[in-house]
């Protein structure tokens, strides 16, 4: 296979892994247990890229993929994770809870409990339709 291209079994494994870290994004909100199935993709993806852990002389250590291609590419990602994890960032990474939207994003609320995207977008709809039910049980 040409370098660039992905194979179908490999396009399947990286929209698996996309749909299991945002499982996990989603986990976030209410600080649950990331659910078994994501962790089996997860691990999955760990061993496909054959991560590597090295120290360097300066006391610190390195992770990097060993794989090359889509599994190399997809334990980079999974890496970015763990970095993530390792700094407490990771918990401020979520999904918008607006059934329309479903993206991606990191909370810079102060508390660390945002729930949209965007309050100009979907935090204002979300509004926008509490303030209408109210109204409609109000008349």
């Amino acid at each position: 296979m040409a370098t660039g291209q992905v194979s179908d079994d490999e396009l399947r494994r990286a929209r698996g892994l996309c749909e299991a870290l945002r499982a996990a994004a989603t986990a976030n909100h209410d600080k649950a247990a990331l659910p078994a199935g994501v962790l089996d993709v997860l691990n999955d993806a760990v061993e496909r890229a054959g991560i590597l852990l090295s120290f360097t002389p300066d006391r610190y250590w390195r992770a990097m993929a060993r794989a090359e291609g889509a599994d190399g590419a997809m334990g980079e990602l999974v890496l970015r994770v763990t970095e993530s994890m390792t700094a407490g960032t990771w918990p401020r990474l979520k999904v918008c809870v607006s059934d329309a939207c479903h993206w991606a994003f990191y909370d810079t609320s102060r508390a660390g409990t945002g729930k949209w995207c965007s309050m100009r977008v979907c935090g204002n709809r979300a509004k926008q339709e509490a303030w209408r039910d109210r109204r409609r049980t109000n008349e």
